[in-house]
């Protein structure tokens, strides 16, 4: 079942106070801030005659039933009642489970009568608390309810042995209703309760019957952040009510911080639809706060009938400067060269200022082509002391470019100092350095090689007197190549493919048909030329196209 969110009130700011220490007791060591795993609820209900109205009392009895009914309609699921009777002596009644056996436990109220004859009232409450099992993780919710005194003989020892037994056996959740119908807690109740935590005793009017309710607060602790750094902080509680929706107050009980002149205050607003209350917090009076953390609790009581779960929630905050972190290099990186597939690794170390507890969440932005891990994974958290391997890996990175990598610290409780980006580059390869040279070698060799072909390579075919001579020189003399006397001095030039007269020697003419040639004249091709020596023929040539 859906539990109502309880209507709240907004409170005016409260200073804690000794008064308000002693009415909120610190919780039990064994749950700070814990809630009860479930609800129980025990009723010991008065069955003697007076409760329908014997004897001349208000008929109350009928009004006793609807009111329990009423309450354990929004009992949260999971909760169990124990229902006992008593009179002259206790009558122990079955145990319900809740939201299964509601309908069951309604239908048991509705028979309940009221007949007994006597009212032994401490004697129940010994032997109730005797049979009921123990449950540390349970709230455990003991609601006695009658309209008389007690009138057993014995009634201040069964008094004194009912309390001894419950300082032992009460948990940290559990309350205790002392309900009193018609007439005011006798004195000895009174005297006795007064300084047992969660334990309230009511009276009522004659014929009334108070209304009850069961508050739960979650969570069962609150921290606030630092204080120095936000001196106003906001936190939402949620709400939740079992029975007759009440107003709340609210008090915060701070001695670590009233010892040096400060104090926390806490508005609590009203409740939202959802369930929520916002609560904001001040810390006031920091002049001669030291720094460090400290521990406050906020205390919530409802009016007479409520019981609040858990009544006093924990409260953590600091008071110092921000928390600082700075990673730190072994050694000044410089500029990292990496071939590719190489890899190199650079060693930080996370340090802090005294407030810096950590964990710091660290990350790295890597240009595409380079693998970063960080202790080994994409990602990473440091607490101050802890070392950082970052490994950088070249897996194709342009050549000649220097990159960078950017380390990032993400600290949720503090600040980070600045950090230089690593910077990698991927030095030049051999061909990659050297590539200008040796293509101008390559030129060069190429054209040395061309040279050579084409200086071993004849430009043309010179026939002469019927043999065929292959000209492979720039300068040609016809002497060496023919071994003739007849043309000594006489020599060809080649220009491009072409031959052309280079030397003339006196008496000798070289004709074109009728032409006479001078020096510098072309011999065309397949032409054939005649070559006089002082007016007679000594040889015939011919230039042909070298195959």
């Amino acid at each position: 079942m859906t539990l109502r969110p309880v209507a709240l009130v907004a409170l005016a700011l409260i200073s804690p106070t000794a008064a308000a220490a002693s009415s909120c007791p610190a919780p039990a060591a064994s749950a700070p801030g814990q809630l009860p795993e479930h609800h129980r609820y025990v009723f010991l209900v008065d069955t003697s005659g007076s409760m329908r109205g014997v004897g001349g009392t208000p008929n109350i009895f009928g009004r006793v039933k609807s009111e329990l009914k009423r309450f354990l309609a929004s009992a949260p699921d999971g909760s169990t009642v124990q229902f006992n009777t008593f009179d002259a002596r206790l009558n122990s009644g079955p145990t319900f489970d809740l939201p299964d056996e509601r309908q069951a436990f309604q239908a048991y109220v509705d028979r309940l009568q009221a007949n007994g004859q006597s009212t032994h009232v401490y004697r129940a409450l010994d032997e109730t608390l005797t049979a009921l099992p123990e449950a540390q993780q349970s709230a455990t919710m003991l609601y006695l309810l009658t309209d008389g005194k007690d009138n057993d003989q014995a009634s201040a020892t069964r008094l004194q042995s009912f309390l001894q037994r419950y300082q032992v056996q009460r948990g940290p959740h559990d309350w205790l209703y002392y309900i009193t119908l018609g007439l005011q807690t006798p004195a000895d109740v009174q005297q006795a309760l007064k300084n047992v935590p969660r334990t309230q005793t009511l009276s009522a009017a004659p014929g009334q019957l108070p209304r009850l309710s069961v508050i739960t607060i979650q969570p069962g602790q609150l921290n606030l952040g630092n204080l120095r750094l936000t001196p106003v902080a906001q936190r939402d509680l949620n709400v939740i009510t079992q029975g007759t929706s009440v107003n709340l107050q609210a008090q915060v009980v701070s001695p670590d911080l009233e010892r040096h002149g400060a104090y926390l205050t806490a508005r609590l607003n009203a409740a939202r639809s959802s369930g929520l209350s916002s609560v904001r917090f001040s810390l006031k009076n920091t002049e001669t706060l030291p720094p460090g953390t400290y521990r406050a609790r906020l205390c919530l009581s409802g009016p007479d009938g409520a019981a609040v779960q858990p009544g006093a929630l924990e409260l953590k905050l600091a008071y110092h400067p921000a928390a600082h972190y700075q990673l730190e290099a072994q050694k000044a990186a410089g500029t990292l060269e990496l071939k590719r597939g190489e890899e190199q690794s650079v060693t930080y170390t996370l340090t802090g200022n005294p407030w810096a507890t950590g964990p710091v969440a660290v990350e790295a932005q890597a240009p595409e082509g380079l693998g970063v891990t960080l202790n080994g994974q994409p990602q990473t958290q440091l607490r101050p002391g802890d070392r950082l391997q970052v490994i950088l890996r070249n897996q194709a990175l342009p050549s000649d470019r220097a990159q960078q990598v950017q380390l990032r610290l993400r600290a949720p409780d503090g600040e980070t100092g600045p950090l230089a980006p690593l910077t990698v580059i991927q030095p030049k390869t051999f061909l990659e350095r050297f590539w200008p040279l040796l293509m101008l070698a390559a030129l060069l060799g190429a054209a040395a090689l061309l040279w050579w072909w084409t200086s071993r390579r004849p430009w043309a075919l010179a026939q002469i007197d019927g043999q065929t001579f292959k000209l492979r020189s720039e300068i040609v003399h016809l002497e060496q190549l023919t071994g003739s006397p007849d043309l000594r001095h006489l020599s060809l030039r080649r220009r491009n493919t072409q031959g052309r007269l280079h030397k003339i020697p006196e008496g000798v003419e070289v004709r074109a048909g009728r032409d006479l040639l001078e020096t510098n004249d072309v011999l065309e091709r397949n032409e054939e030329h005649t070559i006089l020596r002082d007016g007679q023929l000594v040889a015939r040539i011919t230039l042909k196209q070298a195959r």
